[in-house]
């Protein structure tokens, strides 16, 4: 049956809502309305309103576990002054709400799911980071924030300056790691940071590029940024229009160079320890990994043939 997370009971007949109550003893709540651009109001519906209809479910009838999704995006992108990590222990009030409507939306979900655990509902959280396609057959989320600057950089035969950290993890890890944990009673009160912990270079993407025979200009910030406004013009059907809103320009004097450290500031001693008689390994951020990526994206037409050289 279908169901809806902005409507009352989920968007169920109420009658069968109070039936689920007696017929399921754990629950995974892994849905949200996503949208990096819309304001909260848009989205309190479904990511607050909906994990109150969720955390309802739970307490009816026979009480019942939860593992509730949130996001990193919850927490700030640094740690707080005087600390090198945020940490999978650290309570979520001890840090400021995220600017972003959505990133919000996650922030006051999950501090509802955090009342219903001092009011002993049994709950796991798992904040995941960056999603990447499928390792093994590179099959993408086409509307990921990453799958369309990869296109958008082939696309425009132009990337910015500098280097950035890649701390992906592929989806079909992540729904492997989050079943294995969720099934260990001691992860039971833990939230867990699903990130990968040994961050690798964006070079890793351009080399692939490179290599699979397209060649990307690397230019000044602003000369990019032009370019995306002129693209923000009028050209609706470029890969990187839905991303025209969340880039800035930067202020003048600041670097064009983007190379921050590539150390991931997300603590995952809790994630990585519940994880490591695993029966199945961590894919590795590597050159063989954005391969896979691209050749997926080529198969699908999602990218033109790289040109023929002579």
């Amino acid at each position: 049956m279908v169901g809806n997370l902005a409507q009352p009971w989920l968007g169920l007949s109420e009658t069968y809502f109070d039936s689920l109550t007696e017929q399921i003893d754990s629950i995974y709540h892994n849905g949200a309305q996503v949208h990096h651009i819309s304001p909260y109001s848009q989205l309190k519906a479904a990511n607050v309103g909906g994990t109150q209809e969720i955390i309802k479910l739970a307490c009816q009838g026979q009480i019942k576990s939860l593992h509730y999704t949130s996001t990193l995006s919850v927490l700030p992108p640094t740690p707080l002054p005087g600390r090198t990590k945020i940490y999978e222990r650290d309570k979520l009030a001890d840090y400021p709400v995220p600017a972003g409507g959505y990133n919000r939306s996650k922030w006051v979900a999950e501090q509802l799911v955090a009342q219903a655990v001092d009011r002993n509902l049994p709950v796991t959280i798992y904040r995941p980071g960056p999603i990447s396609g499928h390792s093994q057959t590179g099959v993408f989320n086409r509307n990921d924030f990453l799958y369309r600057l990869m296109q958008g950089y082939v696309q425009s035969g132009m990337a910015p300056d500098g280097e950035v950290p890649l701390d992906l993890l592929p989806v079909d890890y992540v729904s492997k790691a989050m079943v294995y944990l969720s099934l260990r009673p001691e992860s039971l009160g833990k939230a867990f940071h699903l990130i990968h912990p040994d961050s690798a270079s964006s070079n890793l993407l351009f080399e692939a590029c490179q290599g699979a025979g397209y060649p990307i200009q690397r230019v000044a910030y602003g000369t990019w940024f032009e370019k995306l406004m002129h693209i923000a013009q009028g050209d609706q059907q470029h890969a990187l229009y839905p991303l025209v809103a969340l880039f800035s320009s930067r202020q003048t004097g600041q670097s064009d160079s983007v190379n921050p450290t590539l150390d991931v500031p997300f603590d995952t001693e809790q994630t990585y320890t519940g994880l490591k008689e695993a029966p199945f390994e961590r894919p590795p951020l590597n050159r063989q990994l954005f391969d896979t990526y691209l050749e997926a994206m080529i198969k699908t037409c999602s990218l033109s043939q790289p040109p023929v050289l002579t």
